[in-house]
């Protein structure tokens, strides 16, 4: 291809890369002892599934011919068309911002967009490991989903668990199968498997269909394979601007010395927490560091780290600390009346990395004042912060006339003969950099 040339598949049709592999004999004989149809092993070797992963189907009996020739329907549409289901890269911020401004979420009688940008990975940037999958067609986002996967701890076990999020399909494009092309796309091949998978559902959402249809199907699979969805609830709290809330003067920035104190103030607070990951200092240096271990080149942007962090002191003792997040710079959520064409934005920021000693509420209420201070400079609508669990902390701050918001948890084990693990969420910590 000379320099101006334009790329068409047509023009490599006939190289001999593109010139599909038969099955091995071993891979054969499996095949028709199977009894698998002769189409539908056609269609798996023209879309080029890896043949590892067709013994892996074969020696187990899962998914049957039926469901995987409904696979092969949904990779036939990503091989023959113009649609692209891959990762996204630096170069789709517009794409991805565009496609979440046209992606409503129905409530009952709102919708509700959540917007993204200027930066959509913001939010994603905060989590482990974290991977943004977009469904594309000539460069116009269709859909998207957002992965990470973090070790935590689930009824005091050790597990790594998978958070789904992000979850949209654009206006207009529902009800044609996108969303399936997007739950068959994954994560990328490394490492990092999560043995337990959650999510958060706003309650009342329209897409509560589709999320029990999926967990119907996990439960009809054959015994080995079939899986339960735990469903319960969270929490979280909402303290509306307040232009009476002020700095405090005991407040100061937080130091690469506090960080070990810091750690201990935090695991105190929340231990005993499903999904809570016990601090360390290099995790939480890491956090305050992101996204570079060195120095940043001056185009990539803040989102949260050492200058949103602070601390309160008492008699030289660190006893309270905390970041705030401003998430709404980059996450906002617009809801719209369909009725009455009545609007309101909905921009929080939100406390991270949060602790405080034993017997010093009040410097922990006093901390979240003084955020609060700050959120309401920088005129977003609220501060969202994470109280279900602390109700000391939670009645410390009712003179700032608090609001909570509840969603649907789920949690899904990952099931294979011989192997469980243990999914039962009872009290789940909220890391809002998470909601």
């Amino acid at each position: 291809m000379g320099p101006g040339r334009i790329y068409h598949r047509e023009a490599f049709k006939d190289h001999p890369a593109f010139k599909l592999a038969r099955p091995s004999p071993e891979l054969q004989a499996k095949m028709d002892k199977a009894e698998w149809p002769a189409d539908l092993v056609d269609r798996l070797m023209a879309v080029r599934v890896d043949h590892v992963t067709i013994h892996e189907w074969l020696d187990s009996g899962f998914p049957d011919a039926e469901n995987l020739a409904k696979w092969a329907d949904r990779e036939e549409r990503l091989i023959n068309t113009t649609l692209v289901c891959r990762q996204a890269t630096w170069a789709d911020d517009d794409l991805l911002s565009d496609l979440c401004a046209n992606s409503p979420e129905t409530l009952g009688d709102w919708t509700v967009t959540v917007e993204r940008g200027p930066n959509p990975y913001a939010q994603f940037r905060l989590q482990e490991h974290p991977n943004v999958q977009v469904l594309e067609d000539r460069r116009v986002g269709l859909g998207m989903t957002a992965n990470s996967v973090r070790n935590t701890l689930i009824a005091g076990e050790r597990t790594t668990a998978n958070f789904m999020s992000g979850w949209r399909v654009r206006d207009g494009f529902r009800g044609l199968g996108l969303s399936k092309l997007l739950q068959n796309s994954g994560g990328p091949g490394v490492s990092w498997f999560g043995l337990v998978s959650y999510w958060y559902v706003r309650k009342g959402n329209a897409s509560q269909a589709w999320v029990a249809k999926i967990s119907s199907d996990l439960a009809d699979r054959p015994e080995g394979y079939s899986t339960e969805t735990e469903t319960l609830s969270a929490t979280v709290t909402h303290l509306p601007s307040n232009p009476e809330a002020n700095a405090s003067p005991r407040v100061r920035k937080a130091t690469e010395q506090d960080l070990g104190p810091c750690v201990e103030l935090i695991n105190r607070t929340h231990q005993g927490l499903d999904l809570f990951r016990p601090y360390t200092v290099d995790f939480l240096w890491e956090r305050l560091n992101d996204p570079s271990w060195g120095e940043e080149p001056p185009f990539i942007a803040s989102i949260y780290g050492w200058e949103d962090f602070a601390v309160i002191e008492d008699n030289g003792q660190i006893v309270a600390c905390g970041g705030m997040w401003d998430r709404g710079r980059d996450v906002r959520e617009v809801w719209r009346h369909d009725q009455t064409d009545e609007s309101h934005l909905v921009d929080p920021t939100a406390i991270l990395d949060f602790g405080f000693a034993e017997g010093h509420v009040e410097a922990g209420a006093q901390l979240l004042g003084h955020f609060l201070a700050r959120s309401t400079k920088l005129g977003r609508s609220s501060m969202m912060v994470a109280l279900e669990f602390l109700p000391d902390l939670a009645e410390a701050c009712v003179s700032l006339a608090p609001t909570t918001e509840s969603r649907e948890l789920h949690a899904m084990p990952f099931t294979y003969p011989g192997f469980t693990v243990n999914a039962t969420i009872t009290r789940p910590y909220t890391d809002l950099a998470y909601w």
